[in-house]
């Protein structure tokens, strides 16, 4: 699938432009097409366009852009990277905050997101996979193996403190916003 969607990509930018906001869909599949080949390279490549497309687009501190941001977020929790993964959600959260308030709605999918990488990178170590960034403790005395799955009793206390956030949210909303936003 991946030469049709660069092809895409390529016809889509002589089309509209190189900066059309319409490619991100098909960036968003390319860069998950090459990832799940193993071609990370070229699919960070994809990712960090379609976040300057982002910000030329909506503007650096633009909510707007929080969809985008929990995307390359994933991707990056996806690849292993759950710090560089989490930096990029608290970002997200920021602009939420700054521009909308610490109670929009907006806030909700970084912060689900930010809390379910500390169960991705527990889930990750219990497969052996290797991430980047530094290793949890995996032991009472905060030593660290490599070997030995992470110990979710030593993770933070960040990972359950957001997701108290999201369920005030969630319930200051009235009973039509929970249908739009996923809540029955």
């Amino acid at each position: 699938a991946v030469p049709p969607l660069e092809r895409a990509v390529l016809t889509n930018r002589r089309s509209y432009g190189l900066y059309d906001i319409g490619q991100q869909n098909l960036l968003r599949q390319l860069a998950e097409s090459l990832s799940k080949l193993g071609r990370a390279d070229e699919a960070e490549r994809h990712i960090m366009y379609l976040l300057q497309l982002s910000e030329r687009v909506y503007g650096r501190r633009d909510p707007r852009q929080v969809p985008i941001l929990c995307f390359v977020g994933g991707w990056r929790a996806d690849a292993g990277d759950f710090v560089g993964a989490r930096a990029i959600y608290r970002h997200a959260l920021s602009l939420v905050d700054q521009k909308l308030g610490p109670k929009d709605p907006a806030a909700v999918e970084p912060l689900r997101a930010l809390a379910e990488s500390y169960t991705q990178e527990v889930y990750y170590s219990t497969l052996g996979i290797k991430t980047q960034g530094p290793r949890m403790p995996t032991d009472a005395d905060g030593a660290s193996n490599e070997s030995k799955p992470l110990n979710p009793r030593y993770l933070g206390n960040e990972g359950a403190e957001v997701l108290e956030r999201p369920t005030e949210i969630l319930w200051a909303q009235p009973p039509s916003g929970h249908v739009k936003l996923g809540v029955s």
